[in-house]
């Protein structure tokens, strides 16, 4: 059963701190209503129709690197989550 209020609200403000010809770091702050004990963040990046999933297991880490981009008119779309232990 899926219990909405174990939800935690969206990580805040995702900034971007650096960019070079392949890479992009990001930087976040944690959700504003974690609604337990936050376990870390699951980022969802979606580039040259390939979806790749990380599992960022430590609460404080709130920065990660994407490599392997082509910045060079490319898109590519990033989604962060929270994971929380109720």
């Amino acid at each position: 059963m899926f219990d909405v209020c174990a939800v935690p609200s969206s990580p805040r403000i995702m900034h971007i701190l650096s960019r070079s010809g392949t890479a992009v770091m990001i930087k976040w702050a944690e959700p504003e209503w974690k609604n337990g004990k936050l376990l870390g963040y699951q980022l969802y990046i979606l580039y040259n129709e390939q979806k790749t999933s990380i599992n960022i297991t430590d609460d404080l880490t709130n920065i990660y690197q994407i490599t392997g981009l082509c910045m060079l008119f490319c898109f590519f779309f990033v989604y962060l989550f929270a994971s929380v232990s109720v």
